[in-house]
């Protein structure tokens, strides 16, 4: 029996790595398609219930998407753009009869989500992206707010570049340059040469302020290597790169190549892609084998006029003056999965040891773990995935048998046994035994 348990474990490990090196998450989400010019096509974009019916927020969505068109397509040499996009509006909107009723689209398939503000993120874009350098992420998530109140113009369209870099998160596996809002590993300064400098790409200089998000004053010379408050705020810099590192400055327009990428920032682009380059990484993937500028060209083909859009809805919704028979609360956790609540098999199965051992005592490490993995349980781990908690120092105790994620209540209840206290030695092997008995109970 142990046999089989740890070749059936083997066995699991390697069909999710052969998974995440080829799609998204378990292949769940919709492929996005890439047509013989370079443009991208089959890009399903879907509106949560949770977001109030508003109908000029798909007409922002036509706009801000056909602008991020026109960013991609100068982010990339113009190589790739956006050449079909479909918006998927949910059923509780109005029946509306120009569009047409989704026949296979779901909220469940969307690589690019609309949806309530969460915990974690607030307003700010983010991309599920649990896979590797190079491996396409699962989805993009975008608020309501985000769309609408977002100040861009057509000299800095701020609001697109930040859409172009999710989508580089997303579809080419490229990491953030600088520190995310959830990053806690990347350190915002490092040291050259006794000297610190903000944790970038790019080999030209970036001018701004160095501030405390605590106090918001500047911060001396002398904290800004001890206060984990410092954060620098770039204002300019007189080069094109990058766009995973501060996008909403004017200048910036590109990502980093191999002639100007900072190799040695400690950010998660050089952690995670082994110091490539975006760039490096970019050309190495199916979707830049080609020059799609000469291949145009050639055929006499114009980007100008962005992509194409095609609205439709989910069925069931009711006419103007229609109601409902019965009567249905929406919840902010259908931003992430709108999933039933009887989920015959998981999507995903997640066990977490987690160290109790005496060493997570100190420096209040214990507790900001749990607090990492409650943002983990709540922000990031879809619905319909079945996870399991089991602690580990001496031995190992089971906090959680297998649970199905259906709604946020059983995300609150998991997140209500983590632990706050730790002591004893360190047992990793129990922990990780346990974890695998959990798995197969």
């Amino acid at each position: 029996m142990e046999l089989l348990k740890k070749a059936f474990l083997s066995l699991s490990i390697f069909f999710l790595v052969q998974n995440v090196a080829t799609s998204n998450i378990g292949g769940t989400r919709q492929d996005i398609l890439q047509n013989q010019y370079g443009g991208y096509e089959n890009l399903l974009i879907a509106i949560s219930k949770a977001v109030p019916e508003d109908l000029s927020l798909v007409e922002k969505l036509k706009k801000h998407f056909q602008k991020a068109s026109e960013v991609l397509l100068m982010a990339t040499e113009n190589q790739v753009y956006f050449s079909s996009i479909t918006i998927l509006i949910p059923n509780t909107w109005k029946l509306n009869s120009s569009w047409e009723v989704a026949t296979k689209e779901t909220f469940n398939t969307a690589r690019v989500l609309i949806g309530p503000a969460n915990r974690a993120w607030g307003d700010v874009p983010y991309t599920l992206q649990p896979g590797l350098c190079g491996i396409e992420g699962d989805y993009i998530h975008l608020t309501p707010d985000f769309i609408t109140t977002t100040t861009t113009t057509q000299a800095n369209p701020v609001l697109e570049k930040n859409i172009v870099k999710e989508f580089a998160h997303l579809k080419w596996g490229l990491f953030d340059e600088g520190v995310s809002v959830t990053d806690i590993k990347t350190p915002v300064f490092y040291s050259v040469g006794g000297f610190y400098q903000p944790t970038r790409c790019g080999n030209q200089p970036f001018y701004g302020r160095t501030i405390s998000t605590n106090t918001k004053i500047q911060c001396d010379y002398s904290t800004i290597k001890t206060s984990e408050y410092c954060q620098f705020v770039p204002s300019y810099t007189s080069g094109g790169v990058s766009l995973l590192y501060a996008h909403q400055l004017s200048t910036i327009k590109k990502f980093c190549s191999e002639e100007d990428h900072n190799r040695d920032a400690p950010n998660r682009q050089n952690r995670i892609c082994q110091e490539k380059s975006a760039w490096e990484v970019m050309t190495s993937l199916p979707d830049f084998a080609t020059d799609y500028f000469s291949v145009r060209n050639a055929a006499g083909i114009i980007t100008s006029s962005g992509p194409t859009f095609n609205v439709i809805q989910e069925p069931g919704a009711l006419e103007d003056g229609e109601t409902e028979t019965t009567t249905e609360t929406t919840t902010t956790e259908e931003v992430e999965d709108e999933t039933p609540a009887t989920i015959g098999c998981p999507q995903d199965v997640v066990c977490m040891a987690l160290d109790v051992s005496g060493s997570m005592a100190t420096q209040n490490r214990v507790t900001q773990m749990s607090d990492a993995v409650a943002t983990y349980i709540h922000e990031y781990l879809r619905n319909g995935t079945a996870v399991g908690i089991v602690t580990f120092n001496s031995a190992a105790t089971t906090l959680a048998s297998m649970t199905v994620i259906t709604n946020d209540q059983v995300r609150s209840n998991l997140a209500s046994v983590l632990p706050q206290t730790a002591g004893g030695g360190t047992s990793i092997t129990s922990g990780l035994n346990t974890c695998i008995e959990v798995c197969f109970d």
